[in-house]
C-alpha cells in the first residue's frame, strides 16, 4: 500500500472526499484541545496567537468535518524545531514551495485508509492581519452571509466530491468577496454608531431598558453616568472568572456601593449573576496558556455575554451591552463582534460600544477617585494576577 506521500492528487481524492456535516458542537471542544497541544510544540513564548478558523469555527455552519487553526508565531521561533516538534505530535509537515516559510501547513488524521475521527489543518505564520480571521468574524455575525456560503458549498460539494483543488477555486470569488465586506465594517465607528442609536432613541421620545454587563464599579463609572440619561438601566454582575473568592465578593460589594451613590435620570438597578468558577474553568479549557488579552480572554469575553444575553432575552429587555470596552486592554472590535454575534443568536439586541471614546476612560478614572472606588490592579482571573504577580 503507498503511503500518502507516494500518492497523486487524484488518489489523494478519492480516498478523501469532500464531505460536509451538519454544525457538530464538539468541534469546539476538538480545537480547544488541540491547542494545547500546538502550543506545547511550538513553546509558549512563540505562539503569539492561535485562532479557531475556518467553517467549523462557526456556529451552525454546515462544514467539512475537518478543525482549521492558524497559529500566528514570533520571528524568533526555531522552524526545524517547530516542524520537528509538531512531527512528534502526529502531524504531518505539507511543505508549500509557492509560498516561503512561514506560511507553513501542517495536517493530522489522514491515512491511506481514510479520515481518522478528528482531522485537523493547522497554518503557520508570523503575526500579522490574515484574512482568514476576517472571514470567520463576518460569518460568525451575518448569519445571511453563512448560510449563502453554506448553499454554495452543498452546490459545490456535487460538482468537485473528488477535486479538492477545484472545489476550494470555486469558492474562492466568494471569500473574497467576504473578506473584503469584513475589512471594511472592521474600521466601523462604534461611539458614533452609539451616539446615532441614542439620538433614535431620543427622538422616539422613548427610555428603553437596558442589561448592562459590568466586571467592576470603576470601569461602570463613566458608562452609568453617560448611559443613565438614556436607559433604565440594570447592571448584571456575572463574573464567575474573578479569582479568588474575596476578591470577588470586594467588586461586588463596590459595585453596589457605586450604584446606590452615583445621582442617574433614570433608575439603574443592580442584579448579581452566578460566581460559580468551575464554568470559567471550563469555558477557558485548552487556552491557559495564551497569555493575557488573547483568545483566553476572548472565551471569557463570550462566557459573560452569552449569559448576558440570554438574561436579557428571558426578562424583555430592550438591549444588553458590556462595560468592557472602556479598558485600553480591551480588545472593541472583538466585543462587538461577541455581542453582534449573540445578538443574532439569541434574539435580543446588542448596543455596541467603545466605551473608551470620548475620553471615557480618562473619565471613569476621574470619577473613581471622586467616589473613593477600589481599582483592582489586575483584570481579575488567577491568570491575569499570576501575570501580574511576575510583573
Amino acid at each position: 500500500m503507498k503511503n500518502l506521500q507516494e500518492m497523486s492528487n487524484e488518489e489523494l481524492w478519492e480516498i478523501f472526499p469532500i464531505v460536509l456535516e451538519d454544525y457538530n458542537p464538539q468541534w469546539k471542544d476538538w480545537y480547544q484541545k488541540e491547542q494545547e497541544i500546538i502550543i506545547n510544540a511550538a513553546g509558549k513564548n512563540n505562539a503569539a496567537r492561535i485562532h479557531h478558523i475556518g467553517s467549523t469555527s462557526v456556529y451552525g455552519l454546515r462544514a467539512k468535518p475537518t478543525v482549521d487553526i492558524l497559529l500566528e508565531i514570533r520571528k524568533e521561533c526555531d522552524l526545524n524545531l517547530l516542524i520537528s516538534n509538531l512531527e512528534e505530535a502526529g502531524y504531518m509537515y505539507s511543505p508549500q514551495p509557492h509560498k516561503p516559510a512561514p506560511h507553513m501547513m501542517f495536517q493530522k488524521g489522514y491515512t491511506p485508509l481514510g479520515f481518522e475521527k478528528e482531522v485537523y489543518h493547522l497554518h503557520i505564520r508570523y503575526q500579522g492581519d490574515w484574512d482568514e480571521i476576517y472571514f470567520r468574524d463576518y460569518l460568525r455575525i451575518h448569519s445571511d452571509a453563512a448560510a449563502k456560503y453554506a448553499d454554495l458549498k452543498d452546490r459545490l460539494k456535487k460538482e468537485y466530491e473528488h477535486d479538492r483543488d477545484g472545489y476550494t477555486f470555486a469558492k474562492s470569488e466568494f471569500v473574497k468577496n467576504i473578506t473584503a465586506l469584513a475589512r471594511e465594517e472592521k474600521k466601523r465607528n462604534y461611539q458614533k454608531e452609539l451616539d446615532q442609536e441614542i439620538e433614535k432613541i431620543k427622538r422616539d421620545d422613548k427610555v428603553p431598558t437596558l442589561l448592562l454587563h459590568s466586571c467592576c464599579a470603576p470601569c461602570s463609572s463613566y458608562v452609568l453616568e453617560y448611559l443613565s440619561n438614556y436607559f433604565k438601566i440594570t447592571v448584571f454582575y456575572y463574573n464567575p472568572n474573578i479569582y479568588p473568592q474575596q476578591e470577588y465578593e470586594k467588586r461586588v460589594l463596590e459595585q453596589q456601593h457605586f450604584i446606590q451613590s452615583l445621582p442617574a435620570k433614570y433608575p439603574v438597578e443592580f442584579c448579581g449573576g452566578r460566581y460559580e468558577q468551575e464554568e470559567f474553568y471550563s469555558g477557558i479549557r485548552g487556552l491557559e496558556k495564551i497569555r493575557e488579552g488573547g483568545e483566553r480572554c476572548y472565551a471569557c469575553y463570550e462566557l459573560r455575554l452569552r449569559e448576558t444575553a440570554r438574561i436579557a432575552k428571558q426578562q424583555g429587555y430592550d438591549y444588553f451591552t458590556t462595560t468592557l470596552s472602556i479598558s485600553p486592554l480591551k480588545n472593541a472590535v472583538k466585543l462587538n463582534e461577541i455581542g453582534e454575534r449573540l445578538a443574532a443568536e439569541i434574539q435580543v439586541p446588542y448596543l455596541v460600544s467603545d466605551f473608551k471614546k470620548k475620553n471615557g476612560y480618562k473619565r471613569s478614572i476621574t470619577l473613581s477617585g471622586q467616589y473613593g472606588l477600589y481599582r483592582q490592579d489586575y483584570c481579575g482571573c488567577i491568570f491575569s494576577k499570576k501575570e501580574r504577580d511576575n510583573q
